[in-house]
């Protein structure tokens, strides 16, 4: 099925915007109870916000080295990385210890072309997704690659997220007017549906191309869905079929509605990104336990190129909203949220917080 969704995004925070991040694109070309309310007064500071339960240091040898770590928890415990640049898979433990590697850069069984996306089903399988739309399957120990099947064909895959054990949802990056969430069946490799058409306004296609994409998170049945130019979490049922749309708190987003255009069709790669380095693009939602969404946007020209959160109740009460914040990971099944390190650059170092509300 495919839901034409009508309503364009709107901000209203001037000064910030995308930069290095439109480059980064045209390289790779519930069902919950509603959340408790937490007072009126957003927190406004990360120490407010998070509390530190401490770090952790992931290792690396001379065939490992981590650039650019997709992260997935484990349900086995510890962590599953893809990571998209050094074209490998690995499994750590909780303490950063590597468990143990698989894949190496190619098009071959068992290989990969930028992987972007990591998961582990009930029976134990890992699930592999390479940029381009391939998913590949491996036994437990990512010993034996079992097979792999296309899964996208015209959009470029970005996450994994499973619904269950035996559907996943896959958010891909497609041109303008096509679906950005995919049903896929793990036990028939698959697709059963597809949905998820923001409505893109014209003078906004160039923008749309370049910045298309998408993420999404999971609650029991429900999918919550969002993407770069979005003012919106979207939520789905497990067939596809849209049931709600939660706006974003107002005032801390600047939107390619509020910027004015000075781009034209074949000016070039350097015009686009000096249209939009005053936007601010949604990047990645995560549904916390608590009912509760952080979602992390960035902005900025490639000098102050950064990211910021904000998290928000399940009926759009703003909770906090913090700028220049490390790069958001993921969160666990009990509540905890991973960030790279806010004292280091390196892709290795991660911190483990528990937000405070």
């Amino acid at each position: 099925m495919s839901d034409t969704i009508d309503r364009p995004w709107v901000g209203s925070r001037p000064g910030r915007g995308l930069g290095p991040l439109l480059m980064a694109a045209f390289l790779c070309a519930c069902g919950a109870a509603d959340a408790p309310d937490h007072g009126r007064m957003p927190h406004t500071t990360w120490e407010a916000a998070f509390s530190s339960l401490g770090a952790v240091e992931l290792e690396e040898n001379d065939d490992v080295v981590n650039a650019y770590p997709r992260v997935a928890v484990d349900p086995r415990g510890g962590y599953l990385v893809a990571d998209m640049y050094e074209h490998q898979a690995r499994r750590y433990a909780e303490d950063g210890r590597l468990l143990f590697r698989f894949g190496r850069e190619g098009s071959g069984p068992g290989e990969f072309v930028n992987p972007t996306a990591i998961a582990r089903v009930a029976s134990g399988e890992i699930l592999v997704a390479d940029m381009w739309g391939r998913i590949s399957v491996f036994d437990s120990t990512g010993d034996a690659f079992l097979r792999s099947k296309q899964a996208v064909h015209t959009a470029v895959l970005q996450d994994i997220d499973l619904l269950d054990d035996t559907l996943a949802v896959l958010s891909t990056g497609p041109r303008p007017g096509e679906p950005r969430l995919h049903l896929w069946d793990l036990r028939r490799d698959t697709t059963v549906a597809a949905f998820f058409v923001p409505y893109v306004a014209e003078r906004n296609l160039p923008a749309a191309a370049a910045m298309s994409w998408t993420s999404a998170a999971i609650r029991g049945d429900t999918i919550a869905a969002t993407f770069s130019l979005s003012d919106t979490v979207y939520l789905f049922d497990r067939s596809g079929r849209e049931v709600e749309r939660i706006p974003l708190p107002n005032g801390h987003l600047t939107s390619i509605d509020d910027v004015p255009t000075n781009y034209r069709p074949g000016d070039g790669v350097a015009a686009l990104s000096r249209w939009l380095s005053a936007v601010d693009a949604v990047r990645k939602i995560e549904w916390l336990a608590d009912g509760t969404f952080i979602v992390e946007y960035v902005s900025g020209s490639d000098e102050t190129f950064h990211s910021s959160l904000l998290g928000m109740t399940r009926q759009g009460r703003l909770i906090f909203a913090l700028e220049d914040t490390p790069r958001l990971l993921a969160t666990t099944p009990d509540g905890k949220v991973i960030f790279q390190s806010p004292s280091s650059d390196l892709p290795n170092h991660w911190s483990i917080v528990r937000p405070r509300w």
